[in-house]
């Protein structure tokens, strides 16, 4: 179950988020974005910590501590509320469109009233952008470009972003008294490059709670539909997401149904047709009797099926359950399997730890090999400078040196 590290680790981006879109000091931007990292990945529960705890996390000082402290007890903290009533969730919809960032999207809410993406389609069309710093012909055609893109593909997102909802959502409903398993499902759990909506599957004794709390979540722009087991919310980042609340005894078929893809579902009926057994979100069962022979583990369905258990991944019916068939399913990479790194931060400046404890790290990895590659000066926000970076260098040949007699 996702730790309340998770939860505010996604207050904390969203702060940072809004802060870039509402003009912010670069800088304090990214204090925020390397605090949310930091406490994301820190090692004990944020909700454990007092005060002095939370300030001895990386890159987390008094005032951030504080809106840890705050977030724990309420759910949000007073500056972010602020920051949300202040950008409207159209604004922040709009940055998706190739050709906008923050501050060009902001400018148009402020000088034109334009908050949605079809208001600023419209207001293109009426010519209210002539005159407007920054906006000249060729700006105008590359937003209607984006503007289009974006329409053709469904509002589709990048993984990382659909990714990140989830696990706020998860982080939320995780804690529920009722919940007993919670996992994100379809496109998502086969790891698709981009997502057109998150699910989210959630085992309960009593549904009705954890849909109260679901339609209740501070980023829900407006709930689509809700139903005893089934509630669509339309989020204010522009994303769909559909909850769905099954019973614990049937956790392992649920998340084998929704998890998808159609293809590879209609592929699993058919075998289970050809066995004499009818397979649904409620289980697999006997289809003359009515009898139902498994449901708890997607382990059982498989194996019942005469198949192993399919990684999420694999199932779009690429020919999975034809390898599986033969015991042919492929190895998957996983992370034990990466030799080195090569694109790597230290917290001199936008990353979390010190060159040392970096190197330290990577040699723990069992890494063949390693690289820094910290920001280089002509970024202000970083605050780096030639002296730091030479120095840096310097220390690398020091590490570089002891590791080879050693």
């Amino acid at each position: 179950m996702p730790r309340s590290n998770e939860v505010v680790q996604a207050l904390l981006q969203e702060y940072a988020d809004l802060l870039a879109i509402s003009g912010g000091d670069p800088f304090r931007v990214r204090t925020y974005e390397k605090a949310a990292r930091s406490i994301g990945g820190y090692h004990a529960e944020v909700s454990s910590l007092d005060q002095k705890g939370l300030e001895a996390i990386p890159s987390v000082g008094k005032s951030t501590a504080g809106k840890v402290e705050e977030a724990l007890r309420t759910g949000t903290f007073a500056a972010l509320e602020d920051l949300r009533a202040a950008v409207p969730s159209g604004v922040r919809q709009m940055m998706a469109i190739s050709g906008l960032g923050p501050k060009k999207a902001m400018l148009l809410y402020r000088d034109l009233g334009i908050s949605s993406v079809e208001e600023l389609a419209a207001a293109i069309d009426a010519g209210r952008l002539k005159g407007l710093r920054g906006f000249g012909d060729r700006t105008e055609e590359n937003i209607l470009r984006g503007i289009a893109l974006v329409q053709e593909s469904g509002a589709r997102v990048q993984i990382n972003v659909a990714m990140e909802l989830a696990e706020d959502v998860i982080g939320r409903l995780g804690g529920l008294k009722e919940t007993r398993q919670i996992a994100y499902a379809g496109s998502l759990r086969r790891m698709a490059e981009t997502i057109g909506d998150v699910d989210i599957l959630v085992a309960a004794t009593k549904p009705a709670p954890v849909m109260e709390a679901f339609a209740s979540l501070p980023n829900v722009e407006r709930v689509i539909a809700r139903g005893e087991t089934k509630t669509s919310i339309r989020t204010i980042q522009g994303l769909q997401v559909d909850l769905r609340v099954v019973t614990p005894d049937v956790w392992g078929a649920a998340l084998q149904y929704f998890t998808g893809s159609k293809a590879h579902n209609i592929r699993t009926r058919e075998i289970a047709v050809r066995k004499g057994l009818k397979l649904s979100e409620y289980g697999l069962f006997d289809a003359k009797s009515g009898e139902l022979i498994v449901a708890r583990t997607e382990e059982e369905v498989y194996e019942r099926l005469g198949l192993p258990w399919i990684a999420p991944t694999l199932r779009e019916d690429r020919g999975e359950i034809e390898a599986a068939l033969r015991g042919e399913l492929p190895t998957l990479v996983q992370e034990k399997d990466i030799k080195g790194d090569l694109h790597t931060h230290t917290n001199l400046t936008d990353g979390l730890a010190p060159l040392e404890e970096m190197i330290a790290a990577a040699r723990g990895r069992g890494y063949a090999y390693y690289a820094v590659t910290d920001h280089a000066p002509n970024l202000y926000m970083q605050r780096m400078t030639d002296a730091k970076m030479l120095t840096q260098r310097k220390r690398v040949r020091q590490l570089c040196s002891c590791t080879a007699r050693s």
